[in-house]
């Protein structure tokens, strides 16, 4: 489920589902509904793939969603529907790998979240959608992701 509000001349979206993985599809399909008015109507005739990975979910959340308005934005691609998956993963701090053996000491290990998504939609034909305002960008003004007991809830701030 996923809800707009107005934050002063920008526009909020709430996000709530309960698992992480569909409230990045969910927050995927609000972004979307506010590219494109008539977005119900958009076929899922496209398929495209992304790989994202970041160090925290937050940022993950804001470069899904970053990366989504940038397909927008310069191939035109509108989603209508959206998987995702996650990987976490523990990455060697220090360099590249082949270098990690010439380092002395204990490596570090941070944590890195990889999203691995599917994207099904179709190019924005004026003549078949309706576009929505121009949004500008996805911010970190104002964002937020935590569990609760219920699942997850997420809000984030477009500028439009």
């Amino acid at each position: 489920m996923y809800e707009t509000f107005d934050h002063t001349a920008d526009l909020g979206l709430r996000i709530q589902a309960e698992t992480l993985e569909r409230l990045f599809e969910e927050a995927a399909e609000a972004l979307s509904s506010v590219l494109v008015v008539n977005w119900e109507q958009v076929r899922p005739v496209l398929q495209k793939s992304v790989r994202l990975e970041a160090s925290n979910w937050e940022d993950l959340l804001h470069d899904w969603l970053s990366e989504l308005l940038v397909l927008f934005a310069l191939q035109k691609l509108v989603g209508r529907r959206f998987e995702v998956r996650f990987d976490h993963q523990n990455l060697p701090v220090g360099g590249p790998p082949e270098a990690m053996g010439r380092m002395r000491g204990p490596t570090i290990q941070l944590p890195q979240e990889v999203l691995e998504a599917t994207i099904w939609g179709d190019m924005l034909d004026p003549a078949r959608y309706q576009p929505g305002p121009e949004v500008k960008a996805v911010t970190y003004h104002g964002l937020r992701l935590e569990k609760q007991p219920t699942g997850w809830l997420a809000e984030v701030i477009l500028d439009l």
